[in-house]
């Protein structure tokens, strides 16, 4: 049995998920004709080839787990990330428009300096 998981389409797990889902269809397959096999396999080999069939259901579903689950941490590290850029793009917004304040506030103080200067010159004259 699959485990199924809500992936964005364009998440790259989302590929790996389709790939399980083929992978699990071609097991299914091999299960199959295992079980056709025994009706034509002596009893003594019967159990042999039940044991088999279980143990690659079994490695099968815990890879599912953890291919699933995987998936889930990258989503998760993804959103973080998504957040994190986010939060970088206000900061870089924002430092661009107290440069930009700055930059005003300068040329504003060098003007007023400016008119300073030429009032104490005026005074400096009388």
């Amino acid at each position: 049995m699959f485990l199924e998981l809500e992936v964005p389409y364009d998440c790259w797990c989302y590929v790996q998920l389709a790939e399980m889902a083929v992978g699990e269809g071609k097991l299914n397959a091999t299960v199959q004709l295992g079980d056709r096999l025994l009706s034509n396999t002596a009893v003594s080999g019967r159990e042999a080839i039940r044991q088999q069939l279980s143990a690659a259901r079994m490695t099968w579903n815990q890879l599912s787990k953890d291919v699933t689950e995987h998936c889930r941490q990258c989503q998760k590290h993804a959103d973080a990330v998504q957040v994190s850029t986010d939060s970088l793009a206000q900061l870089n917004a924002w430092l661009a428009e107290s440069q930009k304040q700055l930059h005003n506030a300068e040329k504003h103080s060098v003007e007023k300096l400016e008119e300073c200067k030429d009032q104490l010159k005026i005074l400096k004259v009388c």
